[in-house]
């Protein structure tokens, strides 16, 4: 189930999880001594979602349609079309060109060669109804796609792991169970 979060609500379940007590806000302090918790708490919980979109589970993460993602499509020298992704867009999950049947789903990078000599045989090549494409960056900002452009009516379109910015989490709730044993590499609780 999607679930999304402030970064105040995240840092709160983050001191929840390690078990430090909340601010008592019934006193007046003068003097503050120490490391300020929630300012850690809160880069860490960035780190931690930020390891989610780029390298989590598929199912701990929720696609989106990229919104202005083909700044530029490019042929490359292997007769791919090359997609470039627009910052907000962390990895893409599926890209779909114009003319073809179906979507298909983002390889890893670590495809690339065997997607490559694939393309080269007329019997294992992509086609409309059997696209593929392969993640060219370990950013996932750039995608090759094949078989190029089919048809020049329509749009590529794309679905993708958006980073909703610093004050947001948006994820399914079954990534919140990864917080806990994320934070304690960070904190020896007993």
């Amino acid at each position: 189930m999607k679930t999304i979060l402030t970064m105040a609500q995240a840092v709160e379940r983050a001191r929840l999880l390690l078990g430090f007590d909340h601010t008592r806000e019934d006193g007046d302090s003068n003097q503050v001594n120490g490391t300020n918790v929630n300012v850690l708490l809160e880069r860490l919980v960035r780190q931690w979602y930020l390891n989610i979109l780029d390298h989590g589970e598929a199912r701990y993460v929720i696609p989106a349609p990229v919104e202005g993602m083909l700044l530029q499509a490019d042929r490359s020298p292997a007769g791919a079309v090359v997609l470039k992704l627009p910052s907000s867009c962390r990895r893409a999950v599926s890209v779909r060109l114009p003319g073809w049947a179906r979507s298909a789903e983002v390889l890893p990078g670590s495809e690339l060669d065997e997607t490559v000599n694939r393309q080269l045989n007329p019997f294992t090549a992509a086609e409309a109804d059997s696209p593929v494409a392969v993640m060219l960056s370990e950013q996932g900002k750039t995608v090759a796609c094949w078989p190029p452009y089919v048809s020049d009516t329509g749009s590529p379109s794309a679905s993708g792991i958006i980073d909703t910015g610093k004050e947001t989490i948006t994820l399914d709730d079954s990534a919140l169970l990864t917080l806990g044993p994320f934070l304690k590499k960070y904190f020896s609780v007993n």
